[in-house]
């Protein structure tokens, strides 16, 4: 009951032979005989949500459930709310992928308290308080002129180097400077230039210099990341996706979320929700509440990749930082 996903064009005259629904469905969907049960319903039997479901009701209706091959990489259901059918995995792999935002990872710092402005609490004792070490020096004690005057007396006297005279003064003796080898600073006289003269500085030639480097466009509006597809789930043989999305007559509706299911290369058993879920009795439903949780909502999801997105930048940063030094 699907639209064909191809269209064929004849090049010339051409002979088909065709298969009718209903004879497709006894050949393919039917037993080797008539009292057989087919490969794939004996399959879907032995799974923990069918044990107790009437398996006469897939044997009078086999349009109900279907075997089908996803190749690898084929998306098998793009809205799990949405969805017709319950797969079960009868061979192979298939992955549950959310697409969630995207999101730019970031650290916050907490910002470390100032240790002088924390106030230090107040004790009611009579003893006296603690000495607390402010890092000022005290001040020194001016003295009287008298103490002035007797500590000059008592000082020994300080005998004050003779200067050395200058070229200007004095010719310079090799006699004398063998006797007393002392340098003096050099007397250069300033390099006079006129108002007029400037000193020039080198300057590269045009042809000489790189292209200065064109700087990008700045778009005003900064981009957002592209959207990203997690994996939150894999079936395995036996596992069945889409048996958190059915609403039973007497049940009540719960907010679901919206998950994709994707074939890694899978043979798979489709089985119609509606056709369940009307002859599913109350040890089936019981068996489903019970057992089956839905996934958790969009907002926990989001929270989660964001967690994940900050701690990968903050062992990279922290990486860095130990390596660096």
């Amino acid at each position: 009951h699907s639209r064909r996903t191809a269209t064929v064009t004849s090049q010339g005259e051409v002979q088909l032979l065709t298969v009718g629904r209903a004879d497709f469905f006894d050949i393919f969907m039917s037993g080797a005989g008539p009292d057989e049960i087919p490969e794939h319903i004996k399959f879907i039997s032995t799974c923990d949500f069918m044990k107790d479901w009437p398996l006469e009701q897939l044997l009078e209706h086999p349009e109900h459930c279907l075997l089908h091959f996803f190749k690898r990489n084929v998306v098998i259901v793009r809205d799990s709310t949405s969805s017709e059918w319950l797969y079960v995995v009868k061979s192979g792999y298939c992955q549950v992928l959310k697409q969630l935002k995207g999101v730019t990872p970031k650290i916050g710092w907490k910002a470390k308290p100032n240790q002088s402005n924390v106030d230090l609490p107040t004790l009611d004792t009579p003893l006296p308080g603690p000495k607390v070490d402010t890092w000022r020096r005290k001040r020194r004690k001016v003295k009287s002129a008298g103490e002035k005057r007797d500590n000059e007396e008592n000082e020994e006297p300080v005998t004050v180097p003779q200067a050395i005279p200058g070229p200007s003064t004095k010719k310079f003796s090799k006699a004398e400077y063998s006797r007393n080898p002392v340098t003096q600073k050099a007397h250069l006289s300033p390099l006079k230039m006129s108002k007029n003269e400037t000193k020039k500085k080198y300057e590269v030639p045009e042809r000489c210099r790189p292209p200065k480097p064109k700087e990008a466009p700045k778009d005003p509006t900064p981009s957002k990341p592209p959207p990203v597809f997690v994996q939150v789930g894999g079936l395995n043989p036996k596992e069945v996706f889409g048996l958190e999305t059915i609403q039973f007559e007497d049940s009540v509706e719960n907010p679901k979320t919206v998950v994709t299911l994707v074939s890694r290369g899978a043979e798979c058993i489709m089985l119609n929700k509606e056709f369940f879920a009307k002859h599913a009795n109350e040890k089936v439903k019981k068996l489903i509440r019970h057992q089956v949780r839905p996934y958790p909502d969009e907002d926990t999801f989001q929270n989660n990749l964001q967690i994940k997105e900050d701690w990968e930048l903050y062992k990279r940063n922290l990486i860095v930082d130990l390596t660096s030094h």
